[in-house]
């Protein structure tokens, strides 16, 4: 029974894909995009604002490492972070103006992602990298997906608004209601995810 569970899961992922490819490449293509100007914005960041940043992620490690907030905290923390930004790919895809504005939030995003990176790298040197793969890169291997799944889900509903319009019959409402569904999913695993990187994250940061 999990076996035929997991298998149709896969099934309806991939299916998905197939049919909203170049709408997955193009978000691919804007995280990236986002992720170069991260990097290049980082590389030159000098005097008081890289000063700035350095002793704001200096405290923050610092606090974690001597327990000045407690897991729950940071969790809390970490969490509302998260879902304002899938809030607003959410409520981007309820929108007939949500289909531009949301290959926008995947750039923000991928600069981000490549600004942290450089930045920690370039001023913490070993430290730094130990913190950008631990901090970064494995967690957000599985934050990227869901990502473009969401974005991807925010564009289809956004489509489905323009060609049928809002508040159409009873089509529009399944639509709302599976697009708030898949979201909620989506949720989920973000919750998931993020409850993990809490509770892993700050042992591995005390290895820094």
């Amino acid at each position: 029974m999990n076996y035929r569970v997991k298998s149709g899961v896969k099934e309806k992922i991939i299916l998905h894909v197939n049919n909203n490819m170049i709408f997955y490449l193009i978000a691919i293509f804007c995280l990236c995009f986002g992720m170069v100007i991260g990097i290049y914005s980082a590389k030159y960041i000098v005097g008081q604002q890289r000063d700035g940043l350095v002793e704001v992620i200096n405290r923050n490690a610092s606090i974690l490492n001597d327990g000045s907030i407690t897991t729950f905290h940071y969790f809390l923390r970490t969490l509302k972070s998260n879902l304002q930004f899938f809030l607003v790919l959410f409520v981007l895809g309820l929108t007939v103006i949500g289909l531009p504005l949301i290959y926008l939030v995947d750039v923000y995003k991928g600069f981000t992602l490549g600004f942290a990176f450089c930045f920690v790298t370039n001023n913490f040197g070993t430290s730094g990298l130990w913190l950008a793969i631990v901090g970064l890169i494995i967690f957000n291997i599985m934050y990227i997906p869901i990502v473009l799944f969401a974005s991807v889900l925010a564009i289809e509903n956004s489509i489905r608004i323009i060609q049928n319009g809002i508040g159409r019959g009873n089509s529009w409402f399944k639509g709302i209601l599976s697009y708030g569904s898949y979201y909620i999913i989506i949720i989920t695993l973000v919750i998931v995810i993020n409850f993990i990187q809490c509770i892993i994250f700050p042992l591995l940061l005390a290895q820094v």
